[in-house]
């Protein structure tokens, strides 16, 4: 089953493989851990995503090295496995958090391919891609580039929004 697996967001799940895995590392400050699958020699990366909710976020573990975007996107759009969706969708948002990553243009425009509904919606609620908030930096930007960037994710969200119905 793991070998199909990219990503894991079920806490049980995580919870069985944490006591099959030999832990390799426990890094506090991050408050990441990472494993050996010492059957695959794979190793495991279990971070938290939406730290800034009540009780710490939610356990994700992911095979590495990381997807990168594309990969997260491509995996949000077409796993199997639900709690690899929210996996992906909330990693592509914990990059963007941390300015490591700049999928919103780039997912939407894939969200138009897709043809399943529900997932469509889902991917947009879990990444809020339709909220029009500007994610740039805006310190040492005249008004002008603050407004453009703010232009540029209102769009990205409108076209979200209309995605959705």
């Amino acid at each position: 089953m793991l070998h199909k697996r990219k990503l894991i967001a079920d806490r049980k799940l995580i919870q069985e493989l944490e006591k099959q895995f030999e832990l390799v590392e426990n890094n506090l400050a991050e408050w990441t851990k990472t494993y050996l699958d010492t059957e695959t020699d794979s190793k495991w990366l279990c971070f938290y995503v939406d730290t800034e909710y009540h009780g710490g976020g939610s356990p994700v573990c992911g095979k590495l090295p990381l997807p990168d975007t594309n990969e997260l996107i491509n995996i949000a759009m077409t796993s199997e496995y639900e709690d690899e969706v929210f996996a992906a969708c909330k990693t592509l948002t914990e990059k963007e958090k941390s300015g490591n990553c700049d999928f919103r243009e780039m997912l939407v425009d894939k969200l138009v391919m897709l043809k399943d509904k529900n997932r469509r919606i889902k991917i947009i609620e879990l990444t809020a891609l339709d909220f029009a908030i500007n994610r740039q930096v805006t310190n040492g930007k005249t008004f002008d580039q603050i407004e453009s960037d703010f232009n540029h994710y209102k769009e990205i969200a409108e076209k979200a929004k209309r995605l959705k119905r």
